[in-house]
């Protein structure tokens, strides 16, 4: 067993000496290995140093295979070698570029979101009628005036790009000395690509109804997340802001 692995280590040496992995030395290497399991079978062989005095060293092999090769086969093979190694260079210094700029694009991406002040342009119109709340229209009952209002807020950046709206309709219910939120409804939508609406959340109480939206923006590996709340306020006389 040891004697095997000796052999395999002799191999090995002189494999990676080599200039080329062609046919030829596939073909040299096994004739080697059988001379090396030759004198092995018949020799006490402890050490490489043995196979070394017997078979040569692997500079030597190298050596007698420089002797034995064809020189033209053998200068096509370097030329080959290196050119390889050269086309190798030059795709992993591309690649190296081709990812550097790739990120530089990405952080310019991500710089350009973040430096952008979304700002919110709101819109407070009346809602003649609204079936999912429980107020629908401007009237009078048990004393109280009724009214729904809806605010649609269009989120920009600071090229006036709009990214995304949040709309929030409400009902409220007023008498000139006490208003309660009777009830809400809520809309999102993204107008860039970039925006995702990941989520709507209401809340009703007193005298306002508020929506919290989750949005996320995302260009190549560029991503943030955010929430942004609209709100309806209603006073005690029924103006609404």
């Amino acid at each position: 067993m040891r004697k095997k692995i000796l052999i395999q280590k002799y191999i090995r040496q002189i494999r990676s000496l080599l200039p080329r992995k062609g046919s030829w030395e596939r073909n040299y290497l096994k004739k080697l290995k059988a001379a090396a399991e030759e004198y092995c079978g018949e020799h006490e062989v402890g050490s490489l140093e043995d196979l070394y005095q017997a078979l040569g060293s692997p500079e030597d092999t190298l050596l007698d295979y420089y002797g034995s090769t064809d020189l033209n086969m053998l200068t096509d093979a370097l030329r080959f070698r290196t050119y390889m190694k050269r086309w190798l260079i030059a795709l992993t210094v591309a690649a190296v570029i081709g990812v550097a700029v790739f990120c530089f694009i990405q952080e310019a991406t991500y710089r350009h979101f973040r430096e952008q002040a979304i700002v919110g342009t709101e819109t407070i119109l009346p809602v003649a009628a609204a079936k999912s709340l429980p107020a629908g229209k401007d009237s009078e009952e048990k004393g109280k005036h009724h009214i729904v209002r809806s605010k649609t807020v269009s989120f920009r950046g600071t090229k006036d790009e709009e990214f995304f709206t949040i709309t929030i309709t409400a009902s409220f219910a007023f008498d000139g000395s006490s208003v309660l939120c009777t009830g809400c409804s809520s809309s999102a939508e993204s107008n860039s690509p970039a925006w995702t609406i990941l989520g709507l959340k209401e809340k009703a109480e007193n005298n306002s109804a508020a929506i919290t939206a989750s949005v996320i923006m995302q260009r190549g590996l560029a991503k943030e997340e955010l929430t942004k709340t609209v709100q309806l306020v209603c006073t005690e006389g029924g103006e609404v802001y």
